[in-house]
C-alpha cells in the first residue's frame, strides 16, 4: 500500500488562527512532502460520453438505493441516472463496468482551511482532498491572494482538484475573536467600514462572507463582542454584492443574534445550550443552515484519544504511524493547551452532540466541516471521520450523506447545480468500494472519484 503524506498532518500553530507561537508536530518537513506525494494525474481519457454500468447509486434525495443502476455521463454533465435496463446508451458510449461499486454524489467538507505553510502546500493539500472523495471544498478563512490563486488552480478543467470556494479573512471585531492581525483576519472597526470591506472582498471572489462573533469557549468570557448594528452592517452590503453571510457563534445567544442580523449559516455548532423550538424556528424561517464541526471540538478536548481514532479509521494506512505520533506529540499537545482549556472544551462536547440530534430532527438545513488543517488533523482522514463520529452520535448513514453533499450546496446557494445525482446537474460524483448506508465508515474506501465528469482513479491521485 502506497503512503499517502500530506501537508494538512501537520500541526498548525495557533499563529495560523491568529495567535503567536511556533509551528509544531509534524510541521513543514510532512508538508513539503505533499507536493512530490500526489502526482499531476490525469483523468482517464473516456471520451465526451461515458457511462458507469452497474454500480448501486445511493443519492442524496432518493429514498432507497437504485440497484444495478446506469450513471450517464455528457460532457460535465449528469445525462442520465436510472436502472440499467431503463437507460439506453447512445452510440459511442464509453462503458465502466460499476458492478459490486456504490454511486454518491461528491462529498463536501464545508469548513477545511487546507493547513501548510505556504501557497504551495495549501494548493497540494487542495489537490489531496480529491482523493478521499471531496469534490467540493469551501475555506472559511483564507488571505485574498491565496483566495484568488487557489480558485485558479480549482478551475482547469482537466486538473485534479477539488472546486474551491472561500470567503476570504474572516471578519472580527476590536479585542474580540478575529482580531488577530493575520493575512485570514480582519477587523471591521465601526458599521461604516463594513461596505468597503465587504468590497473588497467581492472584487476577489469571495463566494460568502465569514464573522466571526464568540465570547464562550475561546475566550473565556473576555472576548469583546460584535456590536449588533455592524453584523447588520456586514450583511447588508454583502446582500448588495448577492454574497451570504457565515457567522462562526457558538453560543445559542450569538447564533440567535447573527439569525436575526441576517446570516444565512452557522458554524461549528452550538455548545452551550440546548437548541429549543424557538431558536430551530427562527432558524428555518431565516433559510439558514447550520455546518457542524465535531472533528475540532473532539481535537481540542482530548488531542491524544482524537489523534487515535483518526489512526485506527485509517484502515488503508494512508499515512505512516509517525505522522499519527507527530500529531499527539507534546509540541502538539502543548500548541493546544496554548490556545484553549482542553477540558472546558471536552466539557461542552456531550451539548454540541445532543443539539446535532435536535438540529437533524428539526428539519433544517444541515451539514458538515472538518476544520481541517488546523489542529493535529490527517488530511482527508480527518473529513471522513467527521462524518463518523456524527453516526457515533446517533444520525443516520442517509442522514449524513444528504448533509455531505445536498446540504452543503444548499448552504453555498448552489443546490440547484450540485448536491444530488440527478439528469443536468454537474457530474461531480464518487465511485467507492463498500457500502457507505452500512456504516459511513465506509466513505474511507474510494475507487474513483469524477469532477466535473473528468474521472480519476484514487490510486492515481495517491500514487
Amino acid at each position: 500500500m502506497c503512503q499517502f503524506h500530506g501537508g494538512g498532518t501537520s500541526v498548525p500553530s495557533p499563529d495560523r488562527l491568529g495567535r503567536r507561537a511556533l509551528l509544531v508536530g509534524a510541521g513543514g518537513s510532512v508538508a513539503a512532502l505533499a507536493l512530490s506525494a500526489v502526482a499531476q494525474a490525469a483523468p482517464r481519457a473516456l471520451g465526451r460520453t461515458w457511462a458507469l454500468v452497474g454500480a448501486t447509486v445511493i443519492d442524496s434525495v432518493r429514498s432507497s438505493p437504485l440497484v444495478d443502476a446506469t450513471v450517464l455521463v455528457h460532457g460535465n454533465r449528469l445525462a442520465r441516472v436510472g436502472r440499467r435496463r431503463d437507460v439506453v446508451l447512445p452510440p459511442g458510449t464509453t462503458v465502466i463496468d460499476g458492478h459490486g461499486k456504490y454511486v454518491i454524489p461528491g462529498l463536501v467538507d464545508m469548513h477545511h482551511h487546507l493547513g501548510g505553510t505556504s501557497l504551495e502546500e495549501r494548493a497540494a493539500n487542495l489537490r489531496q482532498l480529491l482523493a478521499f472523495g471531496y469534490t467540493t471544498i469551501f475555506d472559511p478563512a483564507v488571505s485574498l491572494p491565496d483566495l484568488v490563486a487557489l480558485k485558479g488552480f480549482a478551475e482547469s478543467v482537466d486538473a485534479p482538484y477539488p472546486r474551491y470556494f472561500g470567503t476570504g479573512p474572516m471578519l472580527g471585531t476590536p479585542g474580540g475573536w478575529g482580531d488577530f492581525g493575520t493575512p485570514e483576519t480582519r477587523v471591521v472597526p465601526s458599521s461604516s467600514a463594513a461596505a468597503s470591506i465587504v468590497a473588497e472582498f467581492a472584487a476577489h471572489g469571495a463566494d460568502a462572507i465569514k464573522v466571526a462573533n464568540d465570547n464562550v469557549l475561546w475566550g473565556g468570557g473576555s472576548a469583546a463582542e460584535m456590536p449588533e448594528d455592524v453584523q447588520v452592517a456586514i450583511v447588508a452590503a454583502a446582500r448588495r454584492h448577492r454574497l451570504r453571510v457565515f457567522f462562526h457563534a457558538p453560543s445559542l445567544r450569538l447564533a440567535t443574534q447573527a439569525l436575526r442580523a441576517g446570516a444565512r449559516g452557522l458554524l461549528h455548532g452550538i455548545v452551550d445550550a440546548p437548541l429549543d423550538r424557538s431558536f430551530l424556528r427562527l432558524l428555518r424561517r431565516s433559510d439558514a443552515s447550520a455546518l457542524e464541526t465535531f472533528s475540532l471540538f473532539e481535537t481540542l478536548g482530548d488531542v491524544v484519544s482524537y489523534v487515535g481514532r483518526q489512526q485506527a479509521f485509517d484502515r488503508l494506512g494512508l499515512y505512516p504511524s509517525s505522522v499519527y505520533d507527530a500529531l499527539r506529540s507534546p509540541e502538539a499537545i502543548a500548541a493546544i493547551e496554548a490556545f484553549v482549556d482542553p477540558s472546558v472544551v471536552a466539557k461542552h462536547l456531550p451539548m454540541l452532540r445532543a443539539n446535532s440530534r435536535r438540529l437533524f430532527s428539526s428539519g433544517a438545513n444541515a451539514t458538515f466541516g472538518s476544520d481541517g488543517g488546523t489542529f493535529s488533523q490527517a488530511l482527508g482522514v480527518s473529513s471522513h471521520l467527521e462524518l463518523a463520529v456524527h453516526e457515533s452520535a446517533g444520525l443516520r448513514p442517509h442522514e449524513i450523506l444528504r448533509g455531505a453533499t445536498l446540504g452543503a450546496a444548499r448552504m453555498l446557494g448552489r443546490g440547484y447545480e450540485r448536491g444530488s445525482l440527478a439528469p443536468g446537474k454537474l457530474a461531480d460524483l464518487v465511485v467507492l468500494n463498500a457500502n457507505p448506508l452500512q456504516s459511513i465508515a465506509n466513505l474511507h474506501f474510494v475507487d474513483q472519484v469524477a469532477k466535473d465528469g473528468r474521472l480519476f482513479r484514487a490510486r492515481d491521485l495517491l500514487a
